[in-house]
């Protein structure tokens, strides 16, 4: 009888363990799915314009296909940049952004604002760029000129490189990202059908 007693209640515990694992790993999981997350896409070639993007984007003001935000890039070429108040000019890698620049890649160490999705003529530097320009990366509201255009400074990004990244407005993009509201939407391909899809997003 105590044998019968001893075995009931170490299988009541034993059920209660394995239920209390099974709801926290499925909790888990879940909140893991409805997790947003960021895809990414190489679109060189593929003829997706800043244009393309907007359209994009107004067709999911509802929020139907999942979309949260979407960001393209491209590299542009070579310029020289200098500091409105130092004076100073180095040569910099210059990186047109529609969209929100987060969606670029995972960044940690940033200064100030890394959104570019704003209206105006603002700029985000690398740690190196803003060292060389001004000797610092305490710049939030400084300067910067690129010939004829002048951009005030909203971020800096821990980068070792000298880049400089603009907001653009139109031309083609060589990166795409968008974020999705969940990972069950399948964002990988949805990226893809926006690529193969050029102009009728």
């Amino acid at each position: 009888m105590v044998k019968k007693m001893v075995n009931k209640r170490f299988l009541i515990v034993w059920l209660v363990i394995a239920a209390a694992v099974f709801v926290t790993g499925t909790a888990a999981f879940w909140h893991w799915i409805k997790q947003p997350c960021v895809f990414r896409e190489d679109v060189r070639g593929k003829g997706i314009h800043v244009e393309d993007i907007k359209r994009l984007e107004e067709k999911e003001k509802d929020g139907a296909m999942g979309i949260l935000r979407i960001a393209g890039w491209r590299t542009e070429k070579e310029q020289s940049v200098f500091s409105a108040s130092t004076g100073r000019k180095e040569k910099a890698e210059v990186i047109g952004v529609y969209g929100s620049m987060e969606l670029m890649e995972e960044r940690k160490g940033q200064i100030g604002r890394l959104g570019l999705d704003v209206e105006g003529k603002y700029c985000v530097l690398s740690e190196k760029l803003a060292r060389d320009l001004f000797g610092s990366t305490d710049i939030l509201g400084e300067w910067v000129c690129m010939g004829k255009r002048k951009f005030g400074v909203v971020g800096v990004a821990k980068k070792e490189e000298t880049i400089l990244w603009i907001p653009i407005e139109e031309g083609e993009v060589e990166m795409l990202a968008v974020e999705m509201d969940s990972r069950l939407r399948n964002g990988a391909a949805r990226v893809r059908e926006i690529a193969a899809n050029t102009g009728q997003p």
